[in-house]
């Protein structure tokens, strides 16, 4: 059997040579070698098998590592070293031994035989997404393109050193659709002010609508509008909306890695994600997905409940309603309140010093308050002409 040398060194980078009788072991705390006594204790072993001691009482068929060797004790024995009471383990049965323990390991797992490669390309240089989801300058850093991860997916990224703690090294791609509601600019028709000529919507400023009115009668009457030979009715009041960001998936708490030079990541479902990092891992970088049935199953019992899915979901809905909410309070800042169009010869929105202490004049009228240098912006939810007819919807600065 080939003997095995140690490759252990001391802290001047010099290879200690184990002798004949113990291994030598550094003790990079202390700055100093173990005692042979010391290194020699059952915890300390290769390839699992514990050193010998003299202090362990072992029995036939128990096997340790000594003189750079594995034996096998050929009767029951205690205190120092008998080479009558050991035989020694052949390289073949070293190796069937360790063949077999990774096989045991692999099945206590529920190890799946396919291990995929994913070869990252680059999609955003000379940035990194942090673990508040944002897009951070750093020079030698990149986004990967999106790629997709499966239910219980073990997502390996490998890395040449430690990346930033504020970097967050796998960030799921979350797409949010809601509808918006749509702001128009008016312009009037210059012989009577009164009457809309055109509405212009917000977000896109060829999306122009002209009024059409009933003039058969002494009062022109607003019927609709036209837009490239399409009637409508009435003006489209929302439109949808889709949004992605990113949801930081791995945040380093401190600027350390693994000692493999893996970072690691468990996938709890079948999600879209991007990996930041450096440059060489984000551009060519070959990830890699293992599956372990435990793993899968923790995910399947833990972290993907159905409860928790629901609960999730009603958050992300709840979420965009809010989101949408707060676009249309930002939009009222563009409307322009000399011009707003009249409801039965009401004005749309009203204007007053202090909150309102009169009442609506129809469901759906707004106020503008002015109260501490402030925009209180009021809406009506009943017409019984007092001023609980109206609610607080913003403040405005």
């Amino acid at each position: 059997m080939t003997s095995v040398q140690g490759n252990i060194k001391d802290k001047n980078g010099n290879k200690v040579i184990p002798n004949t009788s113990s291994m030598a072991v550094w003790d990079a705390a202390k700055g100093q070698a173990l005692s042979a006594t010391l290194a020699n204790t059952p915890d300390m072993g290769v390839l699992g098998y514990p050193n010998f001691s003299t202090v362990v009482n072992y029995a036939a068929g128990d096997r340790v590592y000594n003189l750079n060797k594995i034996w096998e004790f050929n009767q029951a024995h205690t205190g120092a070293w008998n080479a009558a009471h050991v035989d020694e383990i052949s390289l073949d049965s070293i190796v069937s031994d360790a063949l077999a323990l990774i096989t045991f390991l692999n099945k206590a797992l529920g190890k799946y035989a396919q291990v995929s490669n994913i070869t990252l390309a680059q999609s955003v240089s000379g940035k990194y997404v942090n673990t508040s989801g944002v897009e951070v300058a750093a020079t030698g850093y990149g986004i990967s393109a999106p790629f997709t991860l499966n239910f219980g997916d073990i997502l390996l990224i490998p890395s040449a050193s430690a990346v930033p703690a504020a970097c967050s090294v796998v960030s799921r791609i979350v797409q949010r659709t809601y509808d918006k509601v749509i702001v128009y600019t008016y312009t009037y028709d210059q012989t009577d002010p009164t009457l809309y000529d055109t509405a212009t919507a917000d977000y896109d400023s060829s999306l122009v609508y002209t009024a059409v009115y009933d003039t058969t009668g002494e009062t022109p009457v607003l019927t609709g509008w036209t837009r490239n030979g399409q009637t409508y009715t009435t003006l489209p009041a929302t439109r949808q909306v889709t949004e992605s960001y990113y949801e930081p998936l791995v945040k380093q708490a401190v600027s350390a890695m693994p000692d493999t030079g893996y970072y690691v990541y468990l996938c709890p479902k079948e999600m879209t994600v991007v990996v930041s990092g450096l440059t060489a891992t984000v551009s060519g970088g070959v990830c890699q997905t293992v599956g372990l049935g435990i793993f899968k199953n923790i995910v399947s019992n833990f972290l993907s409940m159905p409860g928790q899915n629901t609960v999730a979901q009603a958050l992300c809905d709840l979420e965009g309603r809010v989101s949408g909410l707060a676009d249309y309070i930002k939009n009222l800042r563009n409307i322009d309140l000399e011009n707003q169009p009249k409801v039965c010869g009401a004005d749309w929105t009203l204007q007053c010093d202090g909150a309102p202490t009169f009442g609506a004049m129809f469901i759906g009228q707004w106020c503008h308050a002015k109260i501490n240098n402030k925009i209180n912006i009021y809406r009506s939810i009943s017409v019984t002409n007092a001023a609980a007819d109206w609610v607080l919807v913003a403040v405005q600065s």
